[in-house]
């Protein structure tokens, strides 16, 4: 007989909901990085010749940021598809 396990089902709805989170503020912070370049674009521009390496870096983190995210979302995606059911024995429950 098929069981479900209470414990692996919990532990799923768990983690599953700090992924979910950790992709959220990896959004937000990708968003406030986003504001950085725009702010140092509109500050320093190409006129001071320091715009570019720190845009650069900055979009680079920002990539960087989306890799991570979609390598939750798979993880996410792993953790729906665990088993959360067991087989017992029958005997166990005559």
């Amino acid at each position: 007989m098929w069981v479900r396990n209470n414990k692996r089902v919990t532990a799923q709805y768990y983690i599953r909901s700090d992924i979910r989170s950790n992709i959220t503020n990896i959004k937000g912070v990708s968003d406030k990085i986003d504001g950085i370049v725009s702010a140092v674009d509109s500050i320093l521009g190409d006129s001071y010749g320091m715009g570019n390496p720190i845009i650069d870096d900055c979009r680079a983190a920002v990539d960087q940021l989306k890799a991570a995210s979609e390598k939750l979302e798979r993880c996410a995606f792993a953790v729906d598809n665990l088993k959360t059911e067991e087989r017992i024995d029958d005997d166990q429950y005559k």
